[in-house]
Formats: C-alpha cells, sequence, structure tokens
C-alpha cells in the first residue's frame, strides 16, 4: 500500500514542489494551505504522515501539534515539521510539542523524502 501524506503548507509554491516531487516517488499526498484545512482531512482520510510548516497565518504549526497530540487518533501520526527558524527551535519542537521530526527551511524534496522513508520504513 503506498504512503499517504498530508502535506500542510501557507506557500502554494511548496506545496507544490513537495506534491509534485513525493507523487512522482509513489506517495499518495493530499496538500492543503491551513492548519483548519488539515484537521478536516485528517477527520475524513486516514494518513501516515504529516509535514506541517511552523509559521502560518492563523493556526500555526505549534497549534497544530497541540491539537494532533491531543487527540488519541491521531497522536500516533508522524508529524514532520518545517521550519524556518533553524535549530534555534528544534528542541522545543520535539520536546514540548512532541513533533516527531524537524527540518530546515528551505529544504529540497529529496531531503524531505528521505525523513519520509526513515518514519515508514517499518510499515
Amino acid at each position: 500500500m503506498k504512503t499517504r501524506i498530508l502535506v500542510i503548507d501557507d506557500d502554494l509554491i511548496i506545496r507544490r514542489l513537495f506534491t509534485l516531487y513525493l507523487q512522482k516517488r509513489g506517495f499518495l499526498i493530499t496538500s492543503v494551505a491551513s492548519v483548519e484545512e488539515g484537521l478536516e482531512v485528517l477527520r475524513d482520510s486516514p494518513i501516515d504522515v504529516i509535514t506541517c510548516d511552523v509559521m502560518m497565518p492563523g493556526k500555526n504549526g505549534y497549534d497544530f501539534l497541540k491539537i494532533v497530540n491531543s487527540d488519541p487518533r491521531l497522536c500516533q501520526i508522524p508529524v514532520i515539521i518545517l521550519s524556518a527558524t533553524g535549530l534555534q527551535n528544534e528542541a522545543i519542537l520535539l520536546e514540548e510539542f512532541k513533533a516527531t521530526k524537524v527540518v530546515s527551511k528551505p529544504c529540497m524534496p529529496q531531503e524531505l523524502e528521505a525523513v519520509i522513508l526513515e518514519l515508514t520504513k517499518d510499515k
């Protein structure tokens, strides 16, 4: 079965880049522009891995992690946080907000794919 990935990022170019690359690599991608849209997808669709930008208008990546980690149905899904703030917030995202992995932006789609493969290698 193909790995189902939810991409949450307010930047249309980033969403398109990751979606096109990951689809060509055989993943099933759902791409949305906001945390609210991402939560709707999670209510209706099974997802194996989530990527989420930190800095977005409205609810941001921190808000998203709080919501996902407080929901017993969602807290088992690996969440890769994409952060332009680099390593300065990585420990907070991993320890306090329970992100599965933090990837610094900008990142190449190949880098994101490597992290996804690492997280799903036992599935």
